[in-house]
């Protein structure tokens, strides 16, 4: 898929997470399994995000962020959600589980009031009309690639359902390709990374 069009398509699922009705309950789970952080985290800088941060983890410190109506934090740490959870799709071998991220964003959002969330979609909007800003991707490229399991995600796939589950990635799979892979063609919009 082209650049532009990855943009598009990832700014249109944060705009409709946003426009939803609410789901029943803020707890999503699939066969049991919840993708909630362990412990709630609280709105951090997105220089303080650690390798082994999980992406429900990410999403709960965002969710602090955007409770206590900290827009700015809360964009440059959907970038870290982002290529944090989209590494994990490059490793996780059942594709069904993939669907957990778009899910995390839908509960994200939900329970906020109209006015936040209409605030927060024009800010990632505006912060990253033409790219997410550099630094982001400099950053991020010198971090290196997550080191937790993502057990989240596989638990939130029909082979955790069925039983199932190869815990091991793809066949082939090379960490810092993919991580490299995703920063500069999956964290929307590439043009901007200077990562190759």
């Amino acid at each position: 898929m082209p650049t532009i069009e990855r943009c598009a398509a990832l700014l249109w699922v944060l705009w409709m997470c946003a426009c939803a009705p609410p789901p029943s309950s803020r707890s999503v789970s699939v066969a049991g399994a919840s993708f909630a952080a362990a412990e709630p985290f609280a709105c951090m800088e997105v220089t303080a995000v650690r390798l082994d941060h999980t992406p429900p983890e990410l999403i709960s410190a965002l969710r602090d962020c955007l409770e206590h109506d900290e827009i700015e934090r809360a964009g440059r740490l959907l970038f870290a959600f982002y290529a944090f959870a989209f590494y994990d799709v490059e490793r996780v071998r059942d594709q069904t589980a993939h669907q957990v991220v778009t899910a995390m964003m839908a509960d994200l959002l939900d329970g906020l009031p109209e006015a936040r969330k209409a605030a927060f979609v024009e800010h990632i909007f505006a912060f990253t009309s033409g790219g997410w800003p550099a630094d982001l991707y400099r950053d991020f490229a010198a971090l290196g690639p997550p080191r937790y399991a993502p057990d989240y995600m596989i638990a939130h796939g029909m082979d955790a359902i069925l039983g199932t589950v190869d815990p091991r990635p793809p066949a082939g799979f090379d960490p810092a390709a993919a991580w490299r892979r995703v920063l500069a063609e999956k964290t929307l919009c590439a043009e901007r990374t200077g990562v190759e």
